[in-house]
């Protein structure tokens, strides 16, 4: 029986433990290792070469990076970002103004063509249509006017003569009184349905 030697130069490491290897090293460099995965990091660097010859890449890498100088932006680089910002957000707010624009411009267009050619269309095509309904408004105004003259007529007839006044006036009071003896009527009514409900 073969007995398992933890340090196989021979064996190759599967993706899920590139990628964990991947992690631990960036972990590494900024000093964050717990000491179990610490112990890990270290295993992995003895037991695959690739990984050593990857773990001592990034350490190069990572001392270029460190070792670089530090380039600040110049004095009114922050101030001419803000302005570019600032220019770029008025284009943007500009443009969508201008399409909106020539969105309702376009439908106000289509509207009023729609509009004009259904008129066009139904002055050509329904003219017999069209001069029935402007002769039955001329008639339904011209009839509107003779009942308002009749009605003015019947009543400067009525109020002109003494005894259609009287009729007038009789019906008026005949009526007050049925109406307040029919509330009167209601009430008691009303009163007596209470008292024996209760």
């Amino acid at each position: 029986m073969m007995k398992y030697d933890p340090i196989d130069q021979f064996s190759q490491p599967t993706a899920a433990m590139q990628e964990e290897f991947t992690l631990l090293m960036s972990l590494r460099l900024d000093g964050l290792l717990a000491p179990d995965e610490l112990a890990k990091f270290e295993d992995y660097l003895r037991r695959y070469p690739s990984f050593a010859r990857q773990w001592r890449e990034w350490q190069q890498i990572h001392a270029r990076m460190a070792n670089a100088p530090h380039m600040e932006p110049p004095s009114l680089f922050v101030n001419q970002v803000e302005l570019r910002l600032m220019q770029m957000e008025r284009r943007r707010h500009l443009l969508h103004g201008l399409l909106l624009g020539a969105f309702l411009a376009l439908l106000w267009g289509a509207l009023s063509a729609t509009v004009v050619g259904l008129g066009a269309f139904l002055f050509v095509n329904q003219g017999h249509w069209l001069s029935d309904v402007i002769h039955n408004l001329a008639f339904l105004s011209s009839t509107l006017a003779h009942w308002s003259a009749t009605l003015r007529n019947v009543w400067d007839t009525l109020t002109s003569s003494p005894q259609m006044t009287a009729v007038a006036l009789a019906y008026v009071t005949f009526s007050v009184v049925m109406l307040s003896w029919w509330v009167r009527f209601l009430r008691k009514t009303t009163a007596q349905t209470e008292a024996l409900s209760l």
